[in-house]
Formats: structure tokens, sequence, C-alpha cells
């Protein structure tokens, strides 16, 4: 099948339609409307770092991602996808004095705080999209690297980095991570990749379990540390579902 073809299976099939977007719309975005309500209340009343609280909500949202794509697949993801956009759409719009807006915009991307919640909100779109176009079920290893391993990763390095290098800003902002998160990164990408493996129905031999385990984190540690600010969850997808489902389809 050419990957045209396997594009257009995907606008036919796949894309959520009305049975889906009338039931489940309102659900989804309740739903990720709670999580960010929740992060916002642990940066405005708890005052939690916003390293902290804006990876809470990524961790929420890619795992639900996950579990959606496991249990209904992908239009029910899409369905979801949907819903988040039109929050982060309202939030960065109408909402830039809530509680919402500042759970999840760095102070230190300041004066690009809103630019650097719209970058990686079209680097996850890219990613997702990417990823259930062309490796189907396997784009849970990309959900569940994304949002376990890099929601980890900024927490750990805003509390215990010491050893800093710079990465790419397209702004001219002064961007570090951590070795420190750099490892935290490769270890959750082995927790993800593991459970990834044990919750798909397709069953993988020893030697591919083995390459799974090896390759994703390295390939996913190595993606993060070189990617340009705010757009490390692009490649994050794409990579681990794709050296996945690389292996198990023998290329």
């Amino acid at each position: 099948m050419t990957n045209l073809q396997v594009l257009i299976d995907f606008f036919n099939y796949d894309l959520p339609n009305l049975k889906l977007l009338v039931p489940f719309g309102p659900i989804w975005f309740a739903w990720s409307w709670g999580c960010l309500v929740l992060c916002g209340a642990l940066r405005t009343k708890r005052h939690w770092k916003t390293a902290y609280t804006r990876k809470i909500f990524h961790f929420l949202i890619f795992v639900t991602a996950a579990a959606i794509q496991l249990k209904w697949g992908t239009p029910m993801v899409c369905q979801f996808g949907i819903s988040v956009t039109v929050l982060l759409i309202w939030t960065v719009t109408f909402g830039r004095s809530s509680a919402l807006y500042v759970a999840i915009a760095r102070p230190k991307d300041a004066p690009y705080q809103t630019m650097h919640i719209v970058v990686p909100y079209f680097a996850t779109l890219i990613g997702g999209f990417s990823s259930a176009v062309f490796f189907g079920n396997f784009s849970v290893f990309g959900l569940l690297v994304t949002g376990l391993a890099d929601a980890i990763a900024e927490p750990v390095g805003a509390k215990f980095g010491k050893h800093e290098y710079r990465v790419p800003s397209f702004v001219g902002l002064k961007v570090t991570r951590s070795f420190e998160g750099s490892t935290a990164v490769f270890v959750f990408s082995l927790v993800a990749t593991a459970l990834a493996i044990s919750s798909l129905k397709t069953e993988l031999n020893a030697m591919e379990m083995v390459y799974c385990l090896t390759l994703v984190p390295v390939a996913s540690t190595v993606a993060e540390s070189i990617s340009p600010h705010g757009w490390d969850n692009l490649p994050l997808q794409v990579l681990p579902s794709g050296l996945a489902w690389s292996i198990v389809n023998g290329l």
C-alpha cells in the first residue's frame, strides 16, 4: 500500500464523524478542561512551579490519548484531539489572565509564552497525525514515551538539573536542558516502551522486545536532547512509533 493510499484511508475511515462528535465531544472537552483546572489550581492555590503543572497537564492528556487509542482506536483519539484543541484555543485567546493559562505558560518563555503553548501544540498535532496515519496502533509507543518521559524530564531537570546544555530556540531565548533531565527521558522511555509492548494485542517475540526496549529509549533520549525548544513532541511521537512498527514488520 502506497503512502498516498494510507493517507486516503485515514481520511476515509479514521477521522471522527458526527456520530462521535455529538456524544463524545462534550465528554472529552470536560475531561481535558478538568485536567487543566486541576493544574491551574496547583499553580495558583498551591504555588507549584509551572514546570510541574504544565507537565502534569501534558502527562494527563497524552496518557488519556494512549488509553483511548488502545480502547477505541484512532477515530476516537482524533475526537479527543479536537476537544483539547478547542480548550487550548479558548485558553490562549480569551483566558490569558486565568489560572488555566498560567498553568501552562512558562514564565521563562516570556515574552513568547503564548507561542510556546501554540508551537508544542502543532508539534503534537503533526507528530500524532503522522504516527496515527502510518503506524496505526503502534502510535501508542509515541504517546506513552511523550506522555511519560517528556512529562517527567522537565520537573526532574527543574528540581535536580545541575549539568546543563544549550538547545536551539527559534526566537533567541536562552534555553537549556540538563543531563539529569535527559537521564529521566531514557529511564521513562524504557518504562513507556515496556508498557506499550504489554498493552498491544500484537505479540512481539523475544528479539523484537529486546530491539524495542533498546532502540526506542536511546532514540527518544537523543531526539529529545537535540530538538529545538517546543518541538520535541513531534520526534518523540514519530520515532518511537516508527521504530516499533519497523521492528515488528521486519524493516
